[in-house]
């Protein structure tokens, strides 16, 4: 058996971080390399390709080994997510499980109104992240900086791509969207920014990544079946 080296994509529950998977993984890895007897074999690379929010779900693409190299080209590949919105409440993180900020009247949220604000943002545009990201300042995550009360940057707008967007479901204060979009896009930064654009406030519900790069749900690797042998299959 030799030493694994490639790249695989996995779906990665609710509940738990991109970084937290990649320990499952590696520790899967170990506990496989220790029976060979063998030190080399120990303590694997192991990283992601493209971070997932915490409460997020969806397909996680994962390096092993030499395969932690071509993660950096799945950064900027395209991405699918499906999202639910809901309009109305505002919370610190733009997610479901943080701190509610703000609460504003949602009755006038409008299924045209906002196929037009959609329709805006199609192709590049400049948005600007939420405070609670993974973008890097100074060495520490703005959302590190934030739990800590550390003086914060002015976030300057990023040029992402929104290359499409289709509302599935509109049953008012929640909106379910799938959209496809270019490395670096946030999806809650779109809650925020369609929720202005419709007079009132949101954030994220729901996210699941259903499609990154060549990566599909179909074929990543449920957390029940992290094993040796089927992360040897899927990297094969």
């Amino acid at each position: 058996m030799n030493k694994l080296n490639g790249v695989f994509s996995v779906i990665k529950p609710t509940g738990i971080t991109s970084a937290q998977v990649c320990k499952r993984i590696k520790n899967v890895l170990n506990e496989t390399y220790a029976k060979l007897i063998d030190m080399d074999f120990l303590d694997p690379k192991v990283g992601h390709g493209g971070t997932l929010d915490y409460q997020a779900s969806g397909v996680l693409a994962v390096g092993v080994g030499d395969g932690c190299k071509q993660l950096s080209a799945l950064l900027h590949g395209t991405k699918i997510y499906k999202c639910t919105i809901e309009f109305g409440v505002e919370t610190d993180t733009l997610h479901a499980d943080g701190r509610v900020v703000r609460v504003l009247n949602n009755k006038n949220v409008n299924k045209e109104e906002l196929k037009l604000s959609i329709e805006n943002k199609l192709g590049y545009t400049e948005q600007i992240p939420p405070l609670y990201s993974a973008i890097k300042f100074k060495g520490k995550r703005l959302s590190d900086l934030v739990m800590e009360g550390q003086p914060l940057p002015v976030i300057k707008p990023r040029k992402v791509l929104l290359k499409s967007a289709e509302c599935l479901e509109f049953k008012p204060p929640l909106v379910t969207l799938i959209l496809e979009c270019g490395g670096g896009f946030y999806v809650r930064s779109l809650a925020r920014d369609l929720a202005n654009d419709l007079n009132t406030c949101g954030h994220v519900k729901t996210l699941e990544r259903i499609m990154h790069g060549p990566f599909t749900v179909g074929e990543s690797l449920q957390e029940s079946e992290w094993t040796f042998e089927n992360i040897q299959r899927a990297i094969s």
